[in-house]
């Protein structure tokens, strides 16, 4: 009976997965082996950038990527952890050991998270990506948001945000030349 009642959320909903759904099996794929299958000339075309380009990004991304993912992974189990506290339910771990979240399907490597974004940024959809590289839509969409976020944090990129109207406006003229 306790389970039940965990599964429902305010109003009597349930929340994740309906009741006796099955988890979706998913095979996780490379970005390797997306590109061996399309070819390189496709690749540029959907990725808007070389193979070789999309390494040195993600070279570049992939210590603001760990760390995003890596506080994403800790906020996620201190909202379980506090949610579990005010329910009354007893937690597995003690709240000082951090938790290792055991994913199904495993993990998602950061360069199909970048490949994810960068397609989704070239006019990709969600609903394409996601069983290409073998995630759900929702994984997909939290890829995209963990590269933006990347992006940011990234001091190498000299990213420069206009404070005014008068400088977005130029840096749009100078796209449109």
């Amino acid at each position: 009976m306790n389970f039940l009642y965990s599964r429902l959320g305010r109003k009597g909903h349930v929340r994740g997965r309906p009741v006796g759904t099955k988890r979706r099996h998913r095979v996780r794929r490379s970005v390797e082996s997306v590109r061996n299958e399309i070819g390189d000339v496709l690749f540029r075309r959907a990725y808007r950038m070389s193979f070789e380009s999309f390494e040195t990004l993600h070279k570049l991304l992939l210590p603001a990527l760990t760390r995003v993912h890596q506080k994403l992974m800790e906020k996620a189990s201190a909202q379980r952890r506090e949610k579990r506290r005010l329910q009354g339910t007893r937690t597995r771990l003690a709240p000082r050991t951090k938790w290792k979240r055991f994913v199904h399907n495993g993990r998602i490597d950061t360069t199909v998270r970048l490949a994810i974004a960068l397609r989704f940024f070239a006019g990709g959809s969600i609903y394409d990506m996601a069983p290409l590289y073998g995630v759900s839509r929702t994984d997909g969409f939290s890829s995209v948001w963990m590269v933006v976020e990347a992006i940011h944090q990234t001091t190498d990129l000299n990213l420069v945000f206009p404070d005014n109207h008068d400088d977005q406006r130029q840096v749009a003229r100078e796209f449109s030349n």
